[in-house]
């Protein structure tokens, strides 16, 4: 330590203007060491520094042990022991994540800043022993006299400075250790170490160094074109409230508003009570339809009269009047049924229903793709009357159930009757029933221009009946140009073609099978005829009776069949591929009956051969 005569000379010097180095020379004149001379110039000139001034007290003597300070310790342990949770929550919730933050190179100023500030809070202020006074600092960074720091982004670097001699001492020391520490903040505070304090040495903090992680280079896959996908719209079912017409007044409105080429819509309903529709004339068919065809809208009977181009699609008619047609038309033309499904009371007995389509003094008429069931007649233009219908078309119709006729023809000319199927006619004596039937009774012209071919006619769950019949009841009207080719007639009975009457056609191609019995036998009969072509027809019977001009070939006879004409059905869908949807119901239902007959012979069989074998087992 420098002496004080020494120090107060240097200050009484130094005060009165002398120089530094003219004061030194003269000290070193007086006597004194060096090393003193350095030293006391040091300590003037930390006292001549207010800034330090009030640091240059003496060192301070640690005082003794009391047992105040213990009492103290012992609380400063209890205080540490209850704050050791919250340590270790800090620890666990901050310190942790940031190192974890930082080795992840994700680490952030904010956070790094923020585990610095909570470590500095958290540490209590505890002295440091040794001969003179220190304590752990709550600044984030700080620097000794005399150095410099240059502040870079996140990095502080501290030079190497040669530090001031004190006095006494030997040569400078200097600093060599260069160190980048990582920092948030760039607060500096000064302070200068006072006289004979002690030099307390602090490591350089051992700070990782975050390696530079290259993110993995990802290969650019080339993305495939996604096809949208559309989206499946569903169907919803039609509604109502959208139809032309809901129920009866609406819809004879509409017919009385109709323009020509209109459609009208019928929403699932019943329409009774239309009465008599008359006086309507449309140049272009206006059609009346089902708004949704798979709930046909119902329509009981009613009556047209002198109305033109009107067409009924996709409805059902209901029969519910015995003795009247379900749709009676008179005076009109151009009036056309199509997808249509007509029938009685379904009760499974015709009887005591009414007829089907009746048509009168009518021309230009087409019944297709329908359905006529369970009813006493199916299409007819009436008995007795005159004028008749012209221009008629009857094709692609299923016709079964019948009491008494399935299609029935007084007088009418320009029929075409092609691809339809009859079956299970019930008879109701004394009717007369017919699969179809052409008479002049009550009229005064001769019918002429009459196809009939491409038909089916089964006999089917009915009773026996004519199948295709023409007769001249008049005797003075015969039938001209009439065609009857390729009819496939099973097991009617009676007449399966009948033609009498007939003036001048061609029968030609049809096929005939009959069941055996004599009352039984579908025969083939031309009788009163005039100039006859008939050609490859076969029947079990086949007569020409008083034609005056008859050319034949080709026609043969056959055997009774026990299988309800199965086989015959098989081989004319071969052969007439036209009428195979015609005959697939009735192949389909015989085939069934065909095989469980086969069974039960074979089960009979069986029990037969069984009963043999036990009797020679008893022997």
């Amino acid at each position: 330590m420098a002496d004080e005569k020494l120090l107060e000379q240097i200050l009484k010097e130094r005060g009165a203007g002398k120089s530094e180095e003219a004061l030194h020379e003269e000290l070193k004149k007086d006597g004194w060491p060096e090393a003193d001379i350095y030293g006391a110039f040091a300590v003037a000139k930390l006292r001549s520094n207010p800034m330090t001034a009030s640091r240059l007290a003496p060192p301070a003597v640690a005082p003794r042990r009391s047992k105040g300070n213990l009492v103290f310790q012992i609380l400063i342990v209890i205080v540490l022991l209850v704050s050791a949770p919250a340590v270790f929550g800090f620890v666990t919730g901050t310190v942790l994540p940031a190192i974890t933050a930082q080795a992840n190179g994700t680490a952030t100023s904010t956070s790094l800043a923020t585990l610095g500030q909570s470590i500095f809070g958290i540490v209590p202020l505890i002295p440091v022993k040794g001969s003179g006074t220190g304590s752990i600092f709550s600044a984030p960074a700080s620097k000794s006299s005399g150095s410099s720091a240059a502040v870079s982004h996140s990095t502080i670097t501290t030079q190497p400075t040669a530090a001031t001699p004190a006095p006494n001492a030997g040569a400078p020391i200097t600093t060599q250790t260069q160190t980048t520490v990582p920092v948030v903040t760039t607060t500096q505070t000064p302070f200068s170490v006072p006289d004979q304090a002690p030099v307390v040495t602090v490591p350089n903090p051992v700070v990782p160094v975050t390696p530079v992680v290259t993110p993995p280079v990802v290969p650019v896959v080339p993305v495939t074109p996604v096809t949208p996908v559309v989206p499946v719209v569903p169907v919803v079912p039609p509604v109502a409230s959208l139809a032309t017409a809901t129920d009866t007044p609406s819809l004879l409105k509409a017919l009385k508003a109709a323009k020509p080429g209109d459609t009208i819509t019928l929403a699932s309903n019943t329409y009774s009570g239309l009465g008599t529709i008359a006086n309507l004339n449309f140049s272009s068919p206006v059609t009346v339809t089902s708004y949704d065809t798979s709930h046909k809208a119902i329509l009981t009977n009613f009556s047209m009269m002198r109305v033109n181009g009107l067409s009924f699609t996709n409805l059902e008619f209901s029969n519910q009047t015995p003795t009247a047609f379900t749709v009676n038309t008179s005076s009109s033309q151009n009036i056309r049924f199509d997808s249509d499904y007509i029938h009685g009371s379904l009760d499974g007995n015709s009887d005591d229903d009414g007829g089907g389509l009746g048509f009168l003094d009518t021309s230009n008429v087409t019944v297709s793709n329908s359905t006529l069931e369970q009813l006493r007649q199916g299409i007819s233009n009436g008995a007795n009357v005159t004028p008749s219908v012209s221009n008629i078309t009857i094709t692609g119709n299923t016709i079964k159930g019948m009491e008494k006729s399935g299609m029935v023809f007084a007088g009418a000319s320009n029929v075409t009757v092609t691809g339809n199927s009859i079956s299970d006619i019930e008879v109701v004596p004394p009717d007369h029933p017919d699969g179809m039937q052409f008479f002049t009774t009550g009229t005064t012209v001769a019918a002429h221009d009459i196809t009939v071919a491409n038909n089916v006619i089964v006999k089917g769950k009915g009773q026996a009946a004519q199948g295709i019949f023409f007769r001249d009841q008049v005797g003075t009207l015969p039938y001209q140009n009439v065609h009857i080719d390729n009819n496939l007639i099973i097991d009617t009975g009676y007449g399966g073609v009948y033609a009498e009457g007939v003036g001048s056609g061609e029968l030609s191609g049809n096929f005939l099978t009959s069941e055996p019995g004599s009352t039984n036998n579908t025969f083939f009969l031309v009788q009163n005829g005039g100039t006859i072509a008939a050609t490859n027809n076969t029947a079990t019977a086949i007569s020409f009776d008083n034609v005056t001009n008859l050319t034949q070939s080709g026609n043969a006879t056959t055997t009774p069949v026990t299988d309800q004409g199965l086989q015959a059905m098989r081989d004319w869908s071969q052969s007439h591929p036209a009428s195979a949807a015609q005959l697939a119901p009735f192949i389909g239902a015989l085939s069934i009956a065909d095989s469980h007959s086969m069974l039960a012979s074979a089960e009979a069989a069986l029990a037969s051969a069984l009963h043999y074998l036990l009797g020679l087992l008893r022997l």
